[in-house]
């Protein structure tokens, strides 16, 4: 493109030299003012494409050039001694105690933090009396409890090793010195004593050296350090040497970095990467790089002198540090996951340190997005089928898939807000949960759905790479794709999966079968049950903290993006009766229910969002008037849903979903209060809404999907993955639901985990069950957990035990659901259900629909609809609503000529005012010469 512009400037000033037809002599000056102008342009052109050449020749890496300065920010003094720690830890908002004897004790305070196997680990600086801290978080303790060891210096370290229970101990002693450990186990490592946890429990060493400086990879198997060898003067040019911990193979790679002369003994930070070929350092402000392969190592006792580095290095000083002081320490060095942004602390003594973060050379991504949408099936567009088509884009459109339609709110707002269609993606996925699928570490994902389950690890790279270049949801965490393409403008949904309102809905909404008796009171427990009602409320609290650590880590991830947190509509309307009407057996206390917890949830994620510095945009009345048992206009109906040949029932997911005129509404709202890329930015919107510390302090209540499996009526219950969960030797109580049914009581183990078998009574009936365990943290806190388990008859071939082949029942543990549409129940046999091809005698305004018609899918890259809002209204009701929320933003209204121009309006400028200038030149000489004739 560029070059293109080049050559039509060049032109153009040729053209110019030829249309003025000026005598030789009497205008050298001004050919010769042509002549230097075309040289400028031409050797900016040559500049500009030798440097892309070469930009595209090198390879991104530490040595293949200096690297790029990505942000540089001061910290607090608090932020500023965590910092300094060579930890993996993540500063973040937490809640302290410090006696375990007074749980209700809870500080609030700021700790880094690291993610270890079954537990976490943090360390930070008490407020009041600016003491170090230690504190651990074990299993599904909620809090942070102090971790007392003993009295330690300013140098020492305690490291763990993200995702495992390995751990580091180090503290420097005379000369910068130090013994590094590294030992197998903290839990075990750690022991309560008294109010305390204290370090008196046995832990096995697996590797110990005295070093001058020290650093280990991520995943615990590269250890790096700076080692004197044996001379009889300290030296700033100490050996560096890698070692494999697993195979015991290493050697030396190179010298220390450089020090000031003035603290020739100050000891280097090192950080490597996974696969042991990276290496960076960092001391007295300079920094220096390696590529270390096993050919270029040398023996460990091997002395380097002045001797050149055995293996490829690059010596950096910033010149974005500003040396006022004798002594420019930086320490605190930590690298990403891929190692391509590398950050630091750096002390210029003129305020406090600064945290600056650098890239890799040729390793800036150019392909920023101007918008990326990331949620659940909210966002995704879940339900998102009528009576033509269904419009789940391909990858996606399976059982156990993303559902992600190209009519969902994200594609109507791209439209709106004129951003061109390959600078906006949505990787939202329908039921994806905040620490399972957004924010989860890459290197223990396996997918949404466990599609990397069995790839090869070998082969896991090339896949995770593939689904990020595809912008391909489910595959990896969808935070993966704000490090990589750092959008501008962010859209999420988030919470709903990790509470379980989907299971919920279903539980309600589903009777209790097996013989078919009528039930009296068949209300689930959710809406009769104060203290079940309670425990929900108490699980939604427990999103605060989640989502607050969300928006942090995409802050971290990608501080420039602005983060807009959607909150969740109404979808039911307010109860006046009960209705069977697209919501199954709902009654009007669980509807009820059902909308006092979406407003929970809502001020919950205001609150959170608020307190983050992230905008919340409230849409919980979009869906009005057009709500289930309120004619369901906005809503999925059922009727949909067996056009698409799915069987209704409790895992019917498409229901109680926004359709596209619900999307369509709630796009017209967010683009009525957002405008994400003008100078006027939205503030969010207001809530009532509890403080910060009311929802933090909210009881231990949480919803797992790996605790059980569905089972059938009378045989044993498997439970599992409850890991760490529970105090040590302490009793836990297993109870299911719906009518309370206790199961039996288990005794943790000493680690604090179950695993275990439970009969199931004969009296548990086929349907969706409630499964409930109570019991007390690791550290004490009462926990409740919960989880909807499906409990199959044990007659063969009939699952729901209603007497109907499973190939024949259309409605799985549903005995009837009435389309507020037609008015039709949709568990009657097909051929009871009309084609809408067919003339209808009852009237135009009835439709219905063909049973067996195959399901066709959107193309994505047309991101259109394949039918007009307005013409798909006609055809499915004669209910109309005149408001303009319910249409979309059409294909004429679309900017994207609008977006390409200004793509390019800099460049377009540049030719304008050269050719003005050119212009302007050709007529003042022309007047000049006609003025002299």
């Amino acid at each position: 493109m560029i070059r293109g512009l080049y050559f039509i400037l060049i032109l153009t000033i040729l053209k110019t030299n030829m249309t003025l037809q000026l005598p030789k002599m009497r205008v050298w000056s001004w050919q010769v003012a042509q002549l230097g102008i075309i040289l400028v342009i031409l050797g900016l052109s040559v500049f500009f494409l030798s440097n892309q050449q070469n930009a595209s020749a090198n390879q991104s890496g530490w040595l293949k050039g200096e690297p790029f300065l990505v942000s540089k920010e001061t910290l607090s003094q608090a932020e500023e001694k965590i910092y300094m720690a060579r930890s993996f830890c993540e500063y973040q908002g937490a809640y302290f105690v410090e006696n375990l004897n007074k749980p209700a004790d809870i500080r609030a305070m700021d700790l880094c933090v690291t993610e270890g196997d079954g537990f976490r680990f943090a360390e930070g600086y008490h407020p009041d009396s600016n003491r170090r801290v230690f504190a651990i978080s074990i299993g599904s303790d909620a809090y942070f409890y102090k971790v007392d060891l003993g009295s330690v210096s300013p140098f020492y370290s305690l490291v763990v090793i993200p995702g495992t229970t390995k751990f580091v101990i180090s503290a420097y002693g005379i000369n910068f010195s130090s013994r590094v450990y590294l030992y197998d186990n903290l839990l075990n490592a750690i022991k309560r004593e008294g109010s305390v946890y204290k370090k008196k429990g046995q832990t096995n060493l697996l590797w110990g050296r005295s070093t001058y400086g020290w650093g280990i990879s991520r995943n615990g198997r590269y250890m790096v350090y700076a080692a004197n060898p044996g001379t009889s003067q300290y030296s700033a040019r100490d050996n560096t040497i890698i070692e494999d911990l697993e195979t015991g193979e290493g050697g030396v790679f190179g010298k220390a970095v450089a020090m000031h002369l003035s603290l020739p003994n100050w000891p280097a930070n090192f950080v490597v990467s996974d696969d042991g070929k990276e290496v960076a350092s960092t001391s007295a402000g300079v920094l220096k790089f390696w590529n270390v392969e096993q050919s270029c190592l040398k023996e460990p006792g091997y002395y380097l002198a002045y001797a050149p580095d055995p293996c490829p290095s690059f010596r950096f000083a910033p010149s974005w540090h500003v040396y006022n002081t004798q002594y420019p320490d930086s320490d605190g060095i930590r690298a990403n996951e891929d190692f391509s942004e590398i950050s630091y602390t750096f002390n210029p003594k003129s305020h406090n340190k600064e945290r600056i973060t650098i890239s890799k050379y040729g390793s800036v991504d150019t392909s920023q997005l101007d918008y990326l949408a990331m949620g659940d099936s909210y966002s995704s567009g879940e339900g998102d089928v009528d009576y033509s088509s269904s419009h789940y884009m391909p990858g996606t459109e399976g059982k156990d898939e993303c559902h992600l339609s190209n009519r969902s709110y994200p594609f109507l707002l791209r439209r709106y807000w004129g951003v061109h269609p390959l600078k906006m993606k949505s990787v939202a996925c329908s039921g994806a949960r905040v620490l399972h699928d957004y924010i989860m570490p890459m290197k223990y994902y396996i997918g949404q759905h466990e599609e990397l389950e069995d790839v090869p690890l070998e082969l896991r790279p090339s896949k995770i790479e593939s689904a990020l270049n595809k912008f391909a949801p489910g595959i990896v965490p969808q935070l993966e794709f704000v490090k990589k393409y750092k959008p501008k403008v962010l859209t999420l949904t988030a919470g709903g999966n990790d509470v379980g309102f989907g299971d919920i809905l279903s539980y309600c909404a589903a009777l209790e079968l097996g013989n078919f008796t009528p039930i009296i009171d068949s209300t689930c427990r959710y809406a009769k049950d104060d203290d079940a009602k309670q425990e929900l409320i108490n699980s939604i609290h427990n999103q605060y903290g989640v989502t607050k650590l969300m928006i942090n880590k995409i802050k971290q991830a990608s501080p420039d993006t602005k983060i807009y947190i959607i909150g969740y509509p109404q979808f039911v309307a307010v109860p006046t009766h009960n209705c069977l009407y697209n919501s199954a057996s709902l009654n009007i206390r669980e509807s009820g229910m059902i909308r006092e917890m979406v407003t929970e949830m809502n001020n919950v994620l205001w609150r959170a969002a608020n307190d983050a510095g992230a905008v919340f945009i409230d849409i919980e009345d979009s869906l009005e008037g057009g709500q289930i048992c309120q004619s369901s206009l906005y809503m999925t109906g059922v009727i949909d849903m067996v056009v698409s040949k799915r069987v209704v029932g409790f895992d019917t997911a498409e229901t109680f979903h926004p359709n596209h005129r619900g999307h369509a509404r709630i796009a017209r709202i967010i683009n009525h209060r957002v405008r994400p890329f003008s100078w006027n930015q939205y503030p969010g919107d207001a809530r009532q809404a509890e403080d910060g510390s009311v929802y933090a302090s909210a009881s231990n209540v949480r919803m797992l999907r790996t605790m059980a499996e569905p089972h059938i009526r009378g045989a044993s219950i498997a439970i599992k993955h409850l890991k760490n969960m529970f105090k040590p030797y302490s009793k836990v109580k297993f109870y299911i639901f719906s009518e309370e049914t206790k199961l039996g009581e288990l005794t943790a183990d000493s680690s604090g985990s179950i695993s275990a078998n439970i009969n199931l009574p004969d009296s548990i009936r086929p349907g969706y069950h409630n499964l409930v365990v109570k019991g007390k943290t690791y550290s004490g806190e009462p926990i409740t957990l919960y989880q909807f388990v499906t409990i199959y008859s044990d007659k063969e071939g009939d699952m729901d035990g209603d007497g109907i082949p499973d190939d024949k029942d259309r409605c799985m543990f549903i005995t009837s659901w009435i389309d507020e549409t037609t008015g039709k129940d949709v568990c009657v046999e097909p051929e009871k259900i009309k084609d809408t091809n067919t003339n209808n005698s009852s009237g135009a305004n009835e439709p219905t629909a063909v049973v067996n018609r195959s399901v066709s899918f959107a193309n994505p890259a047309a991101d259109s609809n394949t039918e007009s809002i307005e013409s798909i209204s006609n055809k499915t009701t004669n209910k109309s609503d005149s408001s303009k929320l319910d249409t979309a933003p059409k294909n004429g209204e679309d900017q994207h000529s609008a977006q390409n121009v200004r793509y390019y309006m800099p460049y377009i400028f540049l030719l304008a005012i050269l050719a003005i200038i050119l212009i302007g030149a050709g007529i003042l000489v022309s007047k000049r010469r006609s003025s002299k004739k």
